[in-house]
This record gives structure tokens, C-alpha cells and sequence, in this order.
């Protein structure tokens, strides 16, 4: 993606020195190979610009024909010395058709023209909202035979990322086919001794599987796992560990505190605060959001529509290891961000950010985390203008207006024939 860097320099100097403070930045949205009777190996182009109008008035922010003409001034101009050859008969600048305004109904929060409404299943017009709760159990279980390292510690360290993205990747399709209140899986830290792996499964909290049977299907896919080691005599569920010696039956010592439900000698207490033998179970109850973002100037391969593609769970993992960090340190209730799926359009991002129910920030406040985040990641592209929570578009005119105008042109590699002569 050189081309794609080299434009974006090209273009923020070229606007900086036009528009100043006006103008925020540029980002490629496409680039695509094409050739001509006249040239070859030219590539088509579009670039989104975009221009603050939080101090300015609307007279003063560019319309399209002012930015075309600023840049046909700028690719003609000998003196700049620029190392891209821009056609600049064929510039053309235009305003994109975004979202438009009104009632949005999303899950949990409504946002109707800009005002939040958080009243518990119901907004005004008759909207309803809708939260999915979510039940967490810690799932733990050793590699033995397997060297811990230091830089398992750091979550946003190579290690540390390759070997959560491996372990969910491997073990979530077990999970899915056992349980369809199943909902992610995720790597919480690496512990010393041999390796100690420490994950929080989620469950709809509707249906969630009694710890035996969390534990039985790890136990089950134990001899099917090849790329680490699952060792069944460690396994805990909540700090609870099953004894294998009986079937699978959990056994506690002394008064033991989990989350949601215990098994006691095969007895199963749910929900109600207390348990044979002094046990005591609490719920966190989990609401979802979802957080969707595009990642401009980024090429979408088919192979990230594979939940189980080395591409998936490579960027999977790049995503939540360098974005969780933001949301943790924004939120006391942030739980958990897992990435969903992948789509095309440069790159979209799916993911579920979760949060404890008790304290679930609205829209806006989730949106202007990643907005804020956005200026310190370089791993990937985050597009503020196409941030959305629960299908609720919240772009940065949060905290500033912003006027969005795309420019497309062609950049001629090489010319042929008529430059040869």
C-alpha cells in the first residue's frame, strides 16, 4: 500500500496549505488497477477528504468544485515537484450520500436526533430496546510441557496475541456446537506454570451451562487439540475443578464463591445466592453493544470471512489486544471487546464491546473512545466518520462538525505513445 500512504502525504499538503485548520485529513477509499488505450498500468483513485466546521461557518468550509480546483492547481503546478503523476483532466470532487437523520432503534440505548434515551426497554415514540444479557465463567486449564515467556504478560505483545487468537480460535467451535446460548470466548492472561491459560467464556444468561458441563466439553476436545496442550486434571470452571476420578462430578472444598451456578456432589443450585454447603453464586449480568468501524485504504480478502482463517484470527486478535486497553481504562464496567465477523468496503469491522449491565455507557460515550484512540493506533485504520454503536451512526461530529467531500482522479504510472514522442 505505498501508493496508498503516498497519496495521503500528497493530499494532506496539499489541503493543509490550502484550507489550515479547516481541514482535518484524507484517507484513500480505493484504489483499482486500470488501463487505457492511451496509457497503461494507471490506477483509479478516490480519496475522502474531510474539513472541520465546528469553528467555521458553511461559507467558509470548500464545496466540491473548490477542492477539485485546488487540486488541479496544485498537479499542475511544475514547482511542487510531486513524485505522483495526476491526470487533472480527470479530478472530480463530490459530496458522498452518509447516513441520514431521524430515529435509529438500537438495543438498549435509542438515540433520536442526537438525544439519548436509557430508560430500561422503552423510548419515547414507542421504540423498544432490547439488551442481551451475557453470564461470564472464568475457564482456566494448563499447557503442560509448554515454556511461559515473559512476554505472554503483555496482551498487546506478538506472543501474547498469536496464542489468544490460537486458543480461541481452536476452542470456540466446540463451544458453539455444544451450547447455542454460547457467545465468545476470550483470553484474559497467561500464568507461569508450564503455561496457565486464563479465558472468560459467555453465555446468554437465559441458558447458561452448569460448570460439569463447561468443563466436559473441554474435556471432551482435549485428544482433538493438537497446537497446544489441554490438560483435563486442571481444568477449573470458575475456581471450581471437576474431579475426573467421578465422572465428571465438580467437587468443592469449604465455601467456594462463582458466578451463577454451582454443582455440588451433582446437585445443581442456580441463581438464588446460596447453596449447599455454605456455597454462595453470584451473577454479573453482561449487555453487548455493538461497535462497528472501517478501516479506509485496507484491502478486504475473501479469506476474512473465516472465523477459523489464520487472516481472521490474526487481525481478530490485533483489533482486541490494542483496542481493549482504551475501553478498560475509559470504564470500570468494560468486560470485554470480541470481534465478530469481517466485511467488505475498504475493511468493516464488526465487533461486541461488553459491559457490566449495572453500568452500560450510552453510544456517545463508547463511540468517543474509539474516536479519541483512533490518533494513537497505526496498526490499523480507524475511520471516525464511520463509527456506529447498534447501527446508530456516531462519527466525531460528536465533538466536532465535520463537512465530508470525496475526490476521484487517475494516477498515471506510466505513459505510453503520446509522451513518447
Amino acid at each position: 500500500m505505498e501508493l496508498a500512504s503516498q497519496l495521503v502525504t500528497m493530499f494532506d499538503l496539499i489541503m493543509s496549505s490550502k484550507y489550515g485548520k479547516l481541514f482535518i485529513k484524507s484517507h484513500v477509499i480505493k484504489l483499482r488497477r486500470v488501463g487505457t488505450r492511451n496509457r497503461a498500468d494507471s490506477t483509479e483513485a478516490e480519496m475522502g477528504l474531510t474539513f472541520n466546521q465546528t469553528t467555521a461557518t458553511e461559507t467558509e468550509i470548500p464545496n466540491p468544485n473548490n477542492v477539485a480546483e485546488t487540486l488541479k492547481d496544485a498537479v499542475t503546478n511544475t514547482t511542487n515537484n510531486f513524485s505522483i503523476n495526476i491526470d487533472p483532466t480527470t479530478i472530480a470532487a463530490f459530496e458522498p450520500n452518509l447516513t441520514t437523520t431521524g430515529v435509529v432503534t438500537t438495543t438498549g440505548v435509542v438515540t433520536t436526533n442526537g438525544v439519548v434515551t436509557t430508560n430500561g426497554g422503552s423510548a419515547a415514540g414507542g421504540l423498544t430496546t432490547t439488551d442481551e444479557a451475557i453470564t461470564l465463567r472464568r475457564l482456566t486449564f494448563r499447557s503442560v510441557g509448554e515454556t511461559f515467556t515473559s512476554d505472554l504478560e503483555n496482551p498487546l505483545s506478538a506472543a501474547f496475541k498469536s496464542r489468544a487468537s490460537l486458543i480461541t480460535s481452536i476452542i470456540a467451535p466446540f463451544y458453539k456446537k455444544a451450547f447455542t446460548s454460547f457467545s465468545s470466548l476470550t483470553v484474559v492472561s497467561f500464568s507461569n506454570g508450564s503455561i496457565i491459560n486464563n479465558c472468560n467464556a459467555g453465555f446468554a444468561s437465559s441458558s447458561v451451562p452448569n460448570i460439569t458441563q463447561i468443563a466436559m466439553v473441554l474435556i471432551n476436545a482435549a485428544p482433538n487439540v493438537t497446537a497446544f496442550n489441554i490438560d483435563n486434571t486442571s481444568i477449573s470452571i470458575d475456581g471450581a475443578q471437576p474431579n475426573l476420578t467421578t465422572t465428571g462430578v465438580v467437587t468443592t472444598t469449604g465455601v467456594v464463591t462463582t458466578t451463577g451456578v454451582v454443582t455440588t456432589n451433582g446437585v445443581v443450585t442456580t441463581n438464588d445466592g446460596s447453596a449447599a454447603g455454605g456455597l454462595t453464586t453470584t451473577d454479573e449480568a453482561i449487555t453487548l453493544r455493538r461497535l462497528t468501524f472501517r478501516s479506509v485504504g485496507e484491502t478486504f480478502t475473501s479469506d476474512l470471512e473465516n472465523p477459523l482463517s489464520a487472516a481472521f484470527t490474526s487481525r481478530a486478535s490485533l483489533i482486541t489486544s490494542i483496542i481493549t486497553p482504551f475501553y478498560k481504562k475509559a470504564f470500570t464496567s468494560f468486560r470485554y471487546i470480541t470481534v465478530v465477523s469481517f466485511s467488505n468496503g475498504s475493511i468493516i469491522n464488526n465487533c461486541k464491546a461488553g459491559f457490566a449491565s449495572s453500568s452500560v455507557p450510552n453510544i456517545n460515550q463508547i463511540a468517543m473512545v474509539l474516536i479519541n484512540a483512533a490518533p494513537d493506533v497505526t496498526a490499523f485504520n480507524i475511520d471516525t466518520t464511520s463509527i456506529s454503536i447498534d447501527g446508530a451512526q456516531v462519527s466525531s461530529g460528536i465533538s466536532h462538525k465535520t463537512s465530508l467531500i470525496t475526490a476521484s482522479f487517475m494516477v498515471l504510472t506510466s505513459w505510453l505513445l503520446a509522451r513518447q514522442q
